[in-house]
């Protein structure tokens, strides 16, 4: 389900903004609050690292809880995504997210969601992105 739904995804994502360059970022949001930039990548490449549970597998950074994060230059959408073994080491599972414009967001609804195979949840971004990452705090010395 989840390459299936990724390459819908993405396909909707290329359909809307074909030309758009495109932002690889290794998204630590749920790791340790981190995110950095990656450089530049095209659809091709993505298309490539989403094929099938495999390749989505292989395409991640390796840390727990870590994702691969991509958005346009303009931040009309951004999706993230994680793949590894399940406990026991039996079958690939993993999650993705996406975060769209709200005109991306009312076609998204009608045009993909009903051709997607896994659950979706619809939240808020803002509150989303508040409950996702985790904040690092200093500790004083008493």
């Amino acid at each position: 389900m989840l390459a299936h739904d990724l390459r819908k995804v993405a396909g909707f994502l290329q359909a809307a903004l074909p030309d758009a360059p495109l932002n690889l970022f290794a998204d630590w949001w749920q790791h340790d609050g981190l995110h950095f930039h990656k450089g530049s990548m095209t659809f091709h490449t993505l298309f490539t690292m989403i094929g099938s549970p495999r390749a989505i597998y292989e395409a991640m950074p390796g840390d727990d809880a870590v994702r691969y994060g991509v958005a346009t230059l303009q931040d009309e959408w951004y999706l993230r995504f994680y793949a590894a073994w399940d406990a026991d080491g039996e079958q690939i599972e993993g999650d993705y997210d996406l975060t769209l414009a709200p005109s991306l967001a009312t076609i998204f609804r009608t045009e993909v969601q009903p051709t997607m195979q896994g659950p979706l949840v619809e939240a808020n971004a803002e509150e989303y992105f508040q409950d996702i990452i985790i904040t690092t705090r200093s500790w004083e010395p008493n």
